[in-house]
């Protein structure tokens, strides 16, 4: 119907929010700690350090599978195969733990964690289109 937003689409965009603010925490605000402190910026990193920004990043990621979870118990997304979204969404949470349990303040450690979570979000988003796709909706 011409004028409306599918429910299914707009509660896939919830994850993908904080997944937004995975990515956000994980590339722009974690490796320029040091440039943000010289620079007088105030945002989370500065404010709370990079253990608690790191400890954002892995909540953010139990978020989306809490929420991925909700949509395959629920049948929310139905005809979408949601449990899909579960197993994807264990790339993110696994990247995000990770960095919080060996987090490094070197430089090299920092832009590796960064790295990793990057990758997560795409084996996330590829797994999503690929679960998508199957379905055979049109883009």
């Amino acid at each position: 119907m011409a004028g409306t937003i599918d429910r299914g689409f707009l509660l896939f965009s919830v994850p993908l929010l904080f997944h937004g603010l995975f990515f956000i925490l994980s590339v722009g605000a974690v490796p320029d700690r040091e440039v943000d402190l010289r620079s007088g910026k105030r945002n989370m990193v500065t404010r709370f350090g990079r253990g608690r920004t790191r400890l954002a990043i892995a909540g953010t990621a139990v978020v989306v599978l809490i929420i991925c979870l909700a949509f395959w118990l629920g049948h929310l997304l139905y005809p979408c195969p949601a449990g899909g979204f579960v197993l994807a969404s264990l790339f993110p949470l696994a990247a995000g733990s990770t960095g919080f349990l060996r987090s490094s303040d070197e430089r090299e450690g920092i832009c590796r964690e960064a790295a990793l979570n990057i990758g997560s979000l795409t084996a996330f988003a590829v797994c999503s289109c690929i679960i998508i796709a199957g379905m055979g909706v049109p883009a």
